[in-house]
């Protein structure tokens, strides 16, 4: 879990890596499970290029609210930028 104030904690990957990942001729910007929720994660893939998010999370643990939340927050991040938008959940 990544613990900003915490020196030995795990780093997010979209600190250290680009926005979006070309995949055939799209640009994609992959937000992992409460990553919809987080702006710089959404921001640094359009920054970067995005032309697509992709919305990917694992909610089976969770109440049937969180898995409401973070397709809400995506979907508005989507229709803001005005890109396509690709969900997948495992519940």
């Amino acid at each position: 879990m990544w613990r900003p104030w915490d020196k030995v904690s795990a780093q997010p990957q979209w600190l250290n890596q680009n926005g979006a990942v070309k995949v055939s001729n799209r640009n994609i910007g992959f937000l992992i499970c409460y990553e919809t929720s987080l702006t710089w994660p959404v921001l640094h893939s359009v920054i970067d290029g995005a032309d697509t998010l992709v919305s990917l999370s694992s909610t089976w643990w969770a109440p049937a609210s969180v898995q409401r939340a973070q397709h809400q927050a995506v979907t508005s991040w989507a229709n803001l930028f005005g890109l396509p938008l690709v969900e997948a959940h495992n519940q």
